[in-house]
């Protein structure tokens, strides 16, 4: 994988890649720091680059990233995780809830 596939940042930034493959480049970009959604914004996180352009440097960016998100996985469960009901209570789009059985059974 060393010297395989290898892409320079130029060529990584002139066809607009972007993830690993833009990491492995050497472009420190991420989308999530760049316009946060979820709980991102309240979460922190190294991005890791690497600057040889080729496959062993895009495994190591997403090695690294998958090794970073399941350590830290706890930490950004407790932040997105509702309190209160977690059920959407309205009649147009959750059937209501049934107090009885409405199956009848014949013996």
């Amino acid at each position: 994988m060393t010297g395989i596939g290898v892409l320079s940042k130029e060529d990584a930034a002139a066809f607009g890649l972007v993830g690993p493959i833009a990491r492995g480049s050497g472009i420190g970009y991420d989308v999530r720091r760049a316009f946060p959604y979820l709980v991102y914004d309240r979460v922190e996180f190294d991005v890791p680059v690497r600057s040889t352009g080729d496959v062993w440097a895009r495994f190591q960016v997403r090695m690294q990233e998958i090794g970073r998100a399941s350590g830290s996985a706890g930490r950004q469960i407790e932040k997105i995780t509702p309190t209160g009901p977690w059920a959407v209570d309205d009649p147009r789009i959750t059937p209501p809830r049934r107090t009885r059985s409405t199956r009848r059974w014949k013996r």
